[in-house]
């Protein structure tokens, strides 16, 4: 009965080490998805405006 309580503790700890690091990988890879989503946004919005833009130009050229 001796050996039983020090080997209880130690695979509790390395699983409990797991389930954190992919729950912090994670929370890293949404923010970066939503950082992509943000970007992919900036460029459609950018693109738009230059759409804009050109259609100001063609009407003011013609």
């Amino acid at each position: 009965m001796a050996p039983l309580p020090p080997y209880t503790p130690e695979p509790m700890a390395p699983i409990a080490t797991q389930v954190q690091v992919p729950t912090r990988r994670r929370r890293l890879r949404y923010r970066r998805r939503n950082r992509v989503l943000i970007s992919i946004m900036v460029v459609l919005v950018m693109l738009l405006l230059v759409i804009v833009v050109i259609l100001l130009l063609a009407y003011v050229n013609k």
